[in-house]
């Protein structure tokens, strides 16, 4: 075998390693190399299964050879086919000439028959032990000689780290998917959960029916519109779903009265964004919710409640939410009154704006409506 193929065979080999996407796929087409482009009359590739070398991958004239030999790796068997030689000494097993090999094994005979005049067995290794094994087979005798036989075994070599490499990647690409199925399923229970909780709120509280979704709506269409990342988006949208859950601590009748309500009545209602804040905050959302519902009330000039935070003090999260809440309220039918309508809701925060909210955000919010013609979905 001349040095300009052994160099054309060994490129085309770190080919295949840089481009094949699959075990499969990387044994196979090293065997399509070495036939095609080593000028082998066949070449295999095995890996160890039980006792047994199973061929994985095979090219050239194969003919029914590897049904024919015996490809049981037995330890004890001193003369076994060449790849189990390879295997059981974990080094590589030359036959220069097999018609002047001594043995009497079936391989020998069967190798003849087939035309095979050389064979090169070249263990794959790892960790100091073999699990496989690559099989040269050439038409002429002396065609793999020990001088040719050290450039199969760069050949051999590569190939194992390739495995590696695709075995490594594989594994990655499996704890990924399986991440990724318990992400979703976390994702499902706690749409569950927030549902449930929801639905616990509106079934005390028959007159916001669908409030909580209307705020989550607009306030996550005024982030989008600010450009917030998707991550923070999302978070407001939940924090809008929740921000009223506090409001199971309230009595009903009080959520339901048809009148304006008592001072003693309004302070116990206000205290439903710290009674929402007590009831979430032991739960790690991948958002701060619990701080979104209890800043949902506050204002930027210090007079909202439960803690009189001003501007610097507040999160961006829970002033568009905040201002997502006066809108949706105004706009909607309450116990004590009729709705007052989106127009009305609009020039309130427009007057208040910079005073009780957010400038940014009462521009956006006010654009939404009148330019993108935004509306409540029941």
């Amino acid at each position: 075998m001349n040095d300009r193929r052994i160099l054309h065979t060994i490129i085309a080999c770190q080919e295949v390693v840089s481009k094949s996407q699959t075990n499969s796929d990387l044994l196979q087409k090293t065997c399509d190399v070495l036939v095609k482009i080593g000028g082998l009359q066949m070449a295999w590739i095995g890996i160890i299964k039980g006792e047994i070398i199973e061929p994985q991958a095979q090219a050239g004239k194969v003919d029914g050879y590897l049904k024919s030999i015996n490809l049981t790796c037995d330890k004890n068997d001193e003369m076994g086919c060449p790849a189990a030689m390879a295997v059981r000494t974990g080094e590589s097993y030359l036959v220069e000439d097999i018609l002047r090999h001594p043995t009497e094994k079936s391989w020998k005979p069967e190798a003849l028959r087939r035309g095979y005049a050389s064979v090169l067995s070249i263990p794959l290794v790892k960790k100091q032990q073999s699990f496989g094994s690559i099989c040269l087979y050439a038409g002429e005798a002396g065609f793999l000689a020990k001088s040719n036989a050290e450039y199969f075994l760069t050949i051999a070599d590569n190939l194992v780290n390739s495995i590696d490499a695709l075995n490594m990647r594989n594994e990655r690409y499996r704890a990924q998917y399986e991440l990724n199925k318990t992400l979703e399923k976390l994702r499902w229970t706690l749409g569950a959960v927030i549902q449930a909780l929801e639905n616990a709120v509106e079934v005390r509280d028959p007159y916001t029916l669908g409030h909580q979704r209307r705020v989550a709506d607009l306030a996550r269409t005024i982030a989008t519109k600010m450009n917030l990342s998707k991550d923070r988006i999302d978070g407001i949208r939940i924090g809008g779903i929740l921000h009223d859950i506090g409001k199971i601590y309230v009595p009903a009748e009080i959520l339901t009265k048809p009148r304006r309500l008592t001072e003693v009545e309004f302070n116990l209602v206000k205290t439903h964004p710290q009674v929402g804040y007590d009831i979430l905050k032991k739960i790690e959302f991948p958002w701060p919710i619990g701080q979104i519902i209890l800043q949902h009330h506050e204002r930027i000039d210090g007079s909202g409640y439960p803690n009189g935070l001003k501007d610097k003090d507040l999160l961006l999260e829970a002033k568009i939410l905040g201002v997502a809440d006066v809108i949706e309220a105004m706009a909607s039918h309450r116990p004590y009154r009729a709705a007052l309508g989106v127009d009305v809701a609009l020039e309130e925060i427009k007057n208040k704006r910079g005073i009780l909210y957010d400038p940014e955000v009462v521009d956006i919010s006010i654009g939404l409506f009148k330019d993108h013609g935004y509306t409540f979905k029941d």
